[in-house]
């Protein structure tokens, strides 16, 4: 059985996605590449072989269509997402979900009338080195979570300017994904955040973030974020047990007590060479949920708890104090 799929929005992130759809995965067929820049849409349409639109809808009208990946910037991806449902189409979501709880709580609910799978783009479940620290947690190898600390850095913006808006600010659109690792590998919920924040080069968002969670097993999570990351693109995570602790080691990192000055990787620039086989993966396991029915890796649900806990770090560094969740 085939899936056939359709890309919405073809920018960096959903090239990638229509590219590999088009030339990786066997049970997949792109059948449309859709984006509001008809020459962007054209062009990928041109590299996978399929059908441009500049309409969203008239993708949505192909009978033959199965389900969707949306890659368009956060603030009108609802719009989509609950079109797509309504037309029967499972839909593969880039993250974060939404921008407010109330979009995400209607595409949990809608997903579950329309009986349509929904998964959200948190790639690092699928990333090989996460999943050998999940296998170890779960394990029992380092005993009892005590703590884990997930570390996100970009290097700066290619068009300076940053319009909060639409993306949701760098609680939503970058530190999503460490909250979701922290949920995903603790296999609970957070119960308290506090947040921190500085903004260096006035692109009109923080530039620098610290997240302190208190999670519902009495386990501790902090993340560290930044956007101007001059040596090029980092993530790290270390959990630490009662027997033990794992340790991802960033690149040109030194497992000795030498001091390591790092002003240029070796080998990643940007995230989507650092995890390019962890988006194959997620769209591979996208398709296998639809082909057979079956709940993928990263619900809707999960993504609405990354979202309450990006938006409580909003929260958080608009009055200065811990929020506790839920939100109310």
């Amino acid at each position: 059985m085939t899936i056939n799929i359709g890309v919405i929005g073809v920018g960096l992130i959903g090239r990638f996605h229509a590219l590999t759809l088009s030339h990786e995965i066997e049970d997949a067929r792109l059948i449309g590449v859709v984006d509001s820049n008809a020459k962007v849409a054209e062009r990928v349409a041109s590299e996978t072989h399929t059908v441009a639109y500049n309409d969203y809808v008239k993708l949505l009208e192909n009978k033959d269509l199965d389900a969707v990946v949306v890659a368009v910037p956060t603030a009108f991806k609802p719009e989509i997402i609950k079109a797509a449902m309504d037309s029967g189409k499972h839909v593969f979501v880039e993250k974060p979900l939404a921008l407010d709880l109330k979009n995400a709580d209607e595409i949990v609910d809608l997903s579950k009338k329309r009986k349509v799978w929904v998964q959200v783009g948190y790639q690092r479940r699928f990333d090989p080195m996460y999943r050998k620290i999940k296998e170890y947690m779960n394990e029992g190898e380092i005993g009892d979570l005590i703590y884990i600390m997930s570390v996100t850095r970009d290097p700066p913006l290619p068009n300076p300017g940053v319009n909060v808006e639409i993306s949701g600010g760098i609680f939503l659109d970058t530190s999503s994904h460490d909250y979701d690792t922290i949920r995903w590998l603790a296999n609970t919920e957070a119960k308290t955040v506090m947040a921190q924040g500085s903004r260096v080069t006035g692109q009109g968002d923080y530039d620098v973030t610290t997240t302190t969670i208190a999670l519902s097993n009495n386990a501790m999570a902090y993340v560290d974020a930044c956007r101007f990351s001059a040596y090029g693109y980092d993530t790290r995570v270390e959990v630490l047990g009662t027997k033990g602790s794992i340790l991802v080691v960033p690149v040109n990192s030194s497992r000795s007590n030498d001091v390591v000055l790092v002003k240029k990787q070796d080998k990643y620039e940007w995230f989507i060479e650092r995890f390019q086989e962890a988006y194959k993966e997620e769209l591979r396991a996208f398709i296998d949920s639809v082909k057979n029915d079956k709940r993928p890796l990263v619900t809707a649900e999960d993504g609405r708890a990354a979202l309450e806990i990006a938006l409580a770090a909003k929260l958080s560094m608009q009055s200065r104090k811990a929020v506790d969740l839920p939100l109310g």
